[in-house]
């Protein structure tokens, strides 16, 4: 029995000895099996904090997130991010900072000026690490900064400021319009980028002889009268210069507006019509147009507030187009569109020609002197009047040629969801594969060699339902543009 036992007891110490043995070995791998990783079990918590909504403060904060995606710190994967906006409202504002400031957060992240100082002030110990941006002057912001070096600024604060290009603005717009006298401005002396600002618009003027006709408002309710009050002191122009206040539902009278069209080229176009009825009918079917801002379907500050998918197709993605041209082209370039909207006044660092002569008195000028409106040809035999046609935009495509423009902008209408089209762009090219979709003025475009061989397709754009903005820019310009290289 005590001989079995023993035998017994030392296969058991043999097996317990095994087993100890490959616990041991096993236990570290366990542990990191099961032990959560540091990041795993907290991820870094950031706020980002805009002042108002504007295209601008949504820009920065659209580049703002798009940065920390880039640097790895993606929401609920890599790090917790939460936005917070006051839509422009100093007491939220204040308050929202005060909770942002004792909320824990590893990082604060804010845009414009309103923003960062409202969080400084919130935020004056430090704590938390603040970085700003969309910032016009942080030197003058009253938030201790005073230079660029790391003795010139809190420990914790560190950010990006870019003033407004306010003298070129005004030095375009003279170039633009030679006689410009007299430039209108509301802004508001509460905001200390709005402040600055005008400062600086106020020397440039001096330097070019300009009248600054100024009203000052407290918040973006008063803008509309003190516009209207603007208006009547006779200015030529308006600048809307660097604050947060959204200029929506601004109600411009619509006589200026399409005398203002009206005086590129568009009443040109319609003295091709023999007689006043036909031109008062032109006039009233280009009514909506001009009455479009009118209708909020935009603003002045090109932000979309509440307008139907279908207006925010067409008028934003337009703004849009317009203003990824200017990011990818040269300032000046020329840019030849069909169906841009108000793209040409929302980008003024480019120069326009459209199809029917609105932006384009160039344009404007030929179709009237073939007697083509926007509306059909005006003369009676059809076979003259395809000959009258194909003269005039074989002219003014030579014409447009000339300028040697850095991209096009066509229309296409696509009425129902058609896969083959994008199959069929990358095997015959996107002017061929859309052919036949194209409105009158981009059909005669497709077929120029010029444009085929010297364009590529860069980006498109949903118009409205069932319409395409297609953008087409010059090869040695798109081999410069992010993913066309």
């Amino acid at each position: 029995m005590l001989r079995t036992l023993k035998s017994l007891g030392l296969g058991l110490a043999l097996i317990a000895a095994t087993s100890a043995v490959l616990l041991l070995s096993d236990l570290d791998r366990r542990g990191r099996r099961t032990a959560p990783s540091p990041a795993a079990a907290r991820l870094p918590r950031i706020a980002i904090m805009q002042f108002a909504s504007s295209a601008l403060l949504d820009d920065a904060t659209a580049g703002i997130l798009a940065g920390l995606l880039a640097g790895g710190y993606e929401d609920g994967r890599t790090a917790r991010l939460r936005r917070f906006n006051a839509s422009g409202d100093y007491a939220t504002a204040n308050t929202m900072a005060r909770d942002i400031a004792a909320g824990g957060y590893d990082l604060i992240i804010t845009a414009s000026t309103p923003a960062l100082q409202v969080m400084a002030a919130a935020n004056r110990d430090g704590k938390t690490v603040h970085v700003f941006g969309a910032v016009t002057d942080p030197y003058g912001s009253g938030v201790g900064i005073t230079g660029p070096e790391p003795g010139q600024h809190p420990r914790h604060l560190v950010g990006i400021g870019t003033f407004q290009p306010v003298a070129r603005a005004f030095a375009l717009a003279r170039q633009m319009a030679p006689g410009l006298r007299r430039v209108g401005v509301v802004w508001n002396p509460t905001e200390h980028n709005s402040e600055v600002c005008v400062k600086a618009a106020r020397a440039q003027c001096r330097v070019l002889g300009l009248d600054l006709v100024e009203a000052t408002v407290g918040n973006t309710s008063e803008v509309p009268e003190a516009v209207r009050a603007v208006l009547s002191r006779n200015v030529d122009a308006l600048w809307v210069g660097g604050d947060t206040m959204r200029w929506g539902r601004l109600e411009l009278p619509a006589l200026p507006l399409l005398a203002a069209v009206a005086a590129v080229g568009f009443d040109a176009v319609l003295r091709a019509f023999d007689t006043p009825a036909p031109r008062l009918a032109g006039w009233l079917a280009f009514l909506p147009l001009a009455l479009a801002p009118l209708l909020d379907a935009r603003d002045l500050q090109d932000r979309i507030a509440g307008a139907s998918p279908v207006h925010e197709a067409m008028w934003a993605n337009q703004y849009r187009a317009g203003r990824d041209l200017a990011a990818w082209l040269p300032a000046g370039a020329w840019v030849v569109g069909q169906d841009m909207g108000l793209m040409p006044y929302t980008t003024p660092e480019l120069r326009f020609i459209d199809s029917v002569g609105l932006v384009s008195g160039e344009v404007a000028e030929v179709l009237a002197r073939y007697r083509i409106t926007p509306y059909g040809v005006k003369v009676a035999d059809p076979v003259l009047a395809e000959a009258n046609t194909e003269l005039a935009y074989a002219e003014i495509r030579d014409r447009i040629f000339a300028h040697n423009p850095a991209a096009f902008i066509l229309v296409a209408h696509v009425p129902t969801a058609t896969p083959a089209l994008a199959a069929a762009a990358q095997s015959v090219g996107p002017l061929r594969a859309y052919r036949g979709y194209f409105g009158t003025f981009a059909r005669r475009l497709d077929r120029d060699p010029r444009l085929e061989e010297g364009f590529v397709l860069v980006k498109q754009y949903a118009r409205a339902a069932d319409y395409v903005l297609l953008v087409f820019v010059r090869k040695d310009l798109a081999a410069r543009i992010p993913g066309n290289r």
